[in-house]
């Protein structure tokens, strides 16, 4: 999951890259623009680019359900998280449209689709097309401040019999980011674990050369120049000293080449 400061840093960033959500901008149909856009910021907060994604989606639809809940009652409930989510978002208002339901299904059944409710809409993924702003209402008229996303001091929520879709789908796109951050930590122990036992199986010989090599680089660490300097040139020699010696065993003990020709008559 995205932290306070994380969210609040990514909404600051959609805000100056328009070019990611508004279709009227000339360099709108670069794709390899906007991927380069998104693999920047997710270097920069060190995240996955699809975790990104998946929270700019969830959060964008959520705006757009709450939006049609704001026009649709008079007094909705709203939590904290959704009074910011609200206030935060109101840059995309003019880029989100609804996808509206075919009534030819209703039709053939005999429903009268003015006697119908209102059915929860979904948002279009796909957040370049320009629809006419919702109807007004007097939340809108009401500055939204931002406020902590990560509260939890309200527990009052919007009506399931309104938005029951909507809540469920928010509730998924939750579940997928968590699980999305969860992998890389999961990834990253199970490599500890294998690296562990990888060591424990090592011969003691080998582990034993190898902290002794550790220890010399740490030492090394602490010398002042001129120190190192010298040990540097000393250890050189002694190590060449025991390099020349150990080839030297390692020809004395391989076995002497036999003579592959015959006896000659």
């Amino acid at each position: 999951m995205l932290t306070e400061e994380e969210e609040q840093s990514m909404v600051e960033w959609l805000v100056s890259n328009p070019i990611l959500y508004n279709r009227k901008l000339k360099n709108y149909k670069h794709t390899s623009r906007k991927e380069a856009l998104w693999r920047e910021k997710a270097e920069e907060v060190g995240k996955d680019v699809l975790i990104l994604k998946t929270w700019y989606t969830s959060l964008r639809t959520r705006y757009g359900r709450l939006k049609k809940l704001c026009a649709g009652q008079e007094s909705p409930e709203l939590t904290e998280r959704d009074f910011w989510i609200l206030g935060c978002f109101e840059f995309l208002r003019p880029h989100i449209i609804e996808i509206q339901r075919r009534r030819r299904r209703k039709e053939k059944v005999g429903v009268s689709v003015d006697d119908t409710p209102p059915i929860e809409d979904d948002l279009g993924h796909d957040a370049d097309e320009v629809d006419a702003d919702p109807p007004a209402t007097h939340l809108e008229s009401v500055k939204l401040q931002p406020v902590s996303p990560l509260s939890s001091t309200s527990s009052t929520k919007p009506s399931t019999a309104t938005c029951g879709r909507g809540v469920a789908a928010d509730e998924e796109d939750e579940t997928l980011l968590t699980s999305l951050c969860e992998r890389p930590q999961h990834f990253l122990t199970m490599q500890q674990q294998q690296q562990q036992l990888h060591g424990l199986l090592r011969p003691e010989d080998e582990r034993e050369r190898d902290a002794f090599a550790e220890w010399l680089r740490s030492a090394m660490r602490n010398f002042e120049h001129s120190v190192w300097r010298r040990s540097q040139r000393e250890l050189t020699d002694v190590m060449y000293r025991f390099i020349a010696e150990n080839d030297a065993l390692r020809i004395k003990k391989q076995p002497p080449c036999s003579s592959s020709a015959g006896p000659t008559s």
